[in-house]
């Protein structure tokens, strides 16, 4: 039996330190909107040093709360990617560049959110009723203010009464439902996918499965206000995943046929906006460009952006680096084999955050094969995760057994993540009846370095214990597709924002979402109605003993192998000034509309 460090070695000559790179979005990676505030420890600039910053957390880009259908955009023409002029001191009027991941949704619009060259572009040109500030957390964006009563039975929604789209039209309360409406409508994403991005809404399962032609919990009291009925009772519903989604111009499309919607050109290019940039561009698999809104109505509700123009080049993290070191590149993400090499640059600021995110494996466990719990936590004792981390991921990262890692109040003390024990692994196996001959598929999604070393990482360690696993490769564009025809046993996942409150667990782990009904092949009664009552009240004393036993059940069960939790790292121009990190690599340019030049 090797050791620790045996297996770093043997990880090191498989050439998987090759990796570490920012988790690409697409990458069998799904990441979710958080459900509350946690205070995040504030990030503090790296000073220049030959040598890498102490372990914690490495953040991951990631697709957004939903997987996007998997509908292809038309590939375009290839063009050349903008190079940054590198600004002179009083270059207000210079672009500002950031490097956001490769992959995309199936449509460049809120509806189909995902990966982080939407999540960083998407909130500036079409407003969700809140958006999240650097820690995190919620504030009113679109809307002017959202309060959910006592009982956690309904919510009040107020919009910003200055609001209008770009072509000059009011924004308005039937503007939010319809959005709503298309949310939850089985003709855009399908019934199970579309139920999940609403449940909470009261009558908006009846809507998506035909029974009704509205969501009957939904009301609008004025152009400005929007009462929601909430079943079952949530009382965080207010900084739940549907707040940050963008609102969209329901006048865009009038007399456009529901069956139809996806073919509307706005849904590649959304011109009419609601936010301080409007869409310029986007080239396929190269760049976003957006345009600052001069007469923005919201210039005189918060402030107007100093930077007339961005870009958002998909990148890949070698590149990013690249360009960031010459100045051609403003923000980068950093990825862990990257920090020796920024810390050194002249012309950079280094800066590091606590994550809300996690990286692990989950489980097809439609195969009967792994439905036994003795196999899941085989396979869990089998890997050596600290080797893991601090060889695939240069020791950025902290060891987690759940995806409840935050905050405090909610952390069961008690629950650990499982040891590296291979004997003990072989041991479940036997007992579990584990057929030997059988070999599990891990399904693969993009050539992400990092992704790939996880793979071969895992296929490496349940070699050891004579479980053979055959990687199955496919691109981001088939992710769904493959998700739904089930043809494999394990996957990577990773992203979200689970520090911030426990609740957001359930969007994963509840039986009537996609992830665990429809995938996963996951349920468990109890954890259904510990999860409601998790919502039922903000009381985190009454909280934490909900929370404490849906963390003990979700070690016992492993539906999820945790990794670790994550951390970002950021490397910023030094000639911006306003710049202050994200918790999440999904939203580089969070601070966006501090940002100047010096």
């Amino acid at each position: 039996m090797r050791n620790s460090a045996e297996h770093v070695q043997l990880i090191t000559r498989r050439r998987l330190l090759a990796g570490g790179a920012v988790l690409a979005a697409g990458a069998g990676l799904t990441l979710l909107q958080a459900c509350a505030p946690a205070p995040a420890s504030p990030a503090t600039a790296v000073p220049a040093a030959p040598t890498l910053p102490p372990a914690a957390t490495k953040a991951a880009a990631a697709p957004a709360a939903t997987p996007v259908p998997a509908t292809a955009v038309p590939t375009a023409a290839p063009t050349a990617v903008p190079v940054a002029v590198k600004p002179t001191a009083a270059a207000t009027d210079q672009p500002v560049s950031m490097s956001v991941s490769t992959s995309r949704g199936a449509h460049y619009n809120p509806l189909w959110y995902c990966c982080g060259s939407q999540i960083a572009t998407l909130p500036w040109i079409l407003m969700g009723l809140a958006r999240q500030n650097t820690q995190g957390q919620f504030e009113p964006w679109l809307a002017s203010s959202y309060t959910v009563d006592d009982s956690g039975s309904s919510v009040t929604i107020k919009l910003q009464p200055t609001a209008r789209w770009s072509d000059g039209q009011p924004i308005t309360a039937a503007d939010v439902v319809w959005t709503w409406e298309l949310w939850a409508a089985p003709w855009v994403h399908g019934p199970a996918s579309a139920q999940s991005k609403v449940w909470g809404l009261a009558g908006a399962k009846e809507f998506n499965d035909g029974t009704a032609d509205t969501i009957s919990g939904v009301q609008v009291v004025d152009d400005h206000t929007i009462t929601a009925k909430l079943d079952p009772p949530n009382a965080l519903w207010a900084i739940g995943q549907q707040m940050d989604f963008g609102i969209l111009p329901k006048h865009v499309f009038d007399g456009w046929p529901k069956d139809k919607l996806a073919d509307h050109a706005y849904m590649d290019a959304p011109t009419v906006s609601s936010g301080p940039y409007k869409f310029v561009k986007y080239e396929l698999d190269q760049y976003i460009e957006m345009a600052r809104w001069d007469d923005w109505w919201g210039n005189t509700v918060w402030k107007q952006p100093k930077v007339t123009h961005v870009f958002a080049k998909q990148l890949d993290p070698p590149t990013a680096i690249a360009q960031i070191e010459r100045g051609e590149l403003t923000v980068a993400a950093v990825p862990g084999q990257e920090m020796d090499r920024v810390q050194k640059m002249a012309n950079v600021e280094l800066f590091r955050v606590p994550s809300l995110g996690m990286i692990g494996y989950w489980y097809n466990q439609r195969h009967t094969y792994l439905k036994d719990k003795r196999v899941r936590q085989a396979f869990d004792f089998a890997l050596d995760k600290e080797a893991i981390r601090k060889a695939v991921n240069f020791g950025l990262g902290k060891p987690t057994a759940t995806t409840i890692m935050g905050p405090d109040w909610a952390l069961n003390p008690n629950v650990k993540p499982r040891p590296y024990d291979p004997e003990k692994a072989k041991a479940l196996l036997t007992e579990a009846g584990w057929d030997p001959t059988q070999t599990l598929t891990y399904l693969l999604v993009g050539s992400d370095a990092f992704v790939k070393s996880l793979a071969e990482v895992f296929q490496q360690y349940l070699s050891q214990i004579s479980v053979k696993v055959d990687l199955k490769t496919v691109t981001s564009a088939v992710e769904i597709p493959e998700f739904d025809k089930g043809e494999f046993d394990v996957g990577l996942i990773g992203g979200g924002e689970f520090a911030r409150d426990p609740s957001l667990s359930a969007a994963y782990f509840r039986s009537d979402t996609s992830w665990a009904s429809k995938w996963m092949g996951y349920a468990n009664p109890r954890l259904d109605e510990l999860f409601k009552q998790g919502v039922a009240t903000n009381d985190p004393k009454k909280r934490a003993d909900v929370y404490f036993e849906v963390q003990q059940i979700l070690s016992d069960e492993v539906p999820w192998i945790l990794l670790w939790q994550l951390e970002q790292v950021w490397a910023a121009d030094k000639r911006l000034a306003g710049f202050t990190p994200y918790v999440m690599s999904t939203s580089t340019g969070a601070s966006l509309l501090d940002w100047s030049w010096k």
